[in-house]
Order: C-alpha cells, then structure tokens, then sequence
C-alpha cells in the first residue's frame, strides 16, 4: 500500500466510520454516494495539490481505495 492509499483509508474509515478498510475493500452501500465520491475528489486533489482531470474517468468503476488512487493519482 502507498502512502496515497492510507491516507485516502483513513479519511474513508474516518468520514464513513467503518473500519478495517482495505485497498481491496469494496465501497459499496448507502456510505458509499455521490456526495462521498466529491469528497473523495477533493481529497485527492489536495494530496495532489492540483485539479483532477475527470473527463475520461468511469466514477462508477471507482468502487475500491485501489482503484481510487491508481485512476485519480
């Protein structure tokens, strides 16, 4: 696990208060919504410290920490 991925684990963990989350874990359920997903955004982008680019990105396939972070990061 990258550091990417523990941080955005505990920010999920925290925001949604679910604990263990894995990089595997699949986010799924009335937690998991488009307002987290723009939360989620947010987050990454000031990891990043830019704007994510989101034109060709499938948010439903954003469905785990990995696949989070290897698509936005």
């Amino acid at each position: 696990m990258d550091c990417a991925e523990g941080a955005l684990i505990e920010f999920l963990e925290e925001r949604i208060g679910v604990k263990p989350i894995e990089a595997d874990t699949e986010l799924q359920g009335e937690s998991y919504d488009s307002l987290l997903m723009v939360e989620i955004v947010f987050f990454i982008e000031d990891l990043k410290g830019s704007t994510l680019d989101l034109e060709n990105v499938e948010i439903a396939e954003l469905n785990t920490v990995r696949k989070i972070c290897a698509a936005l990061m």
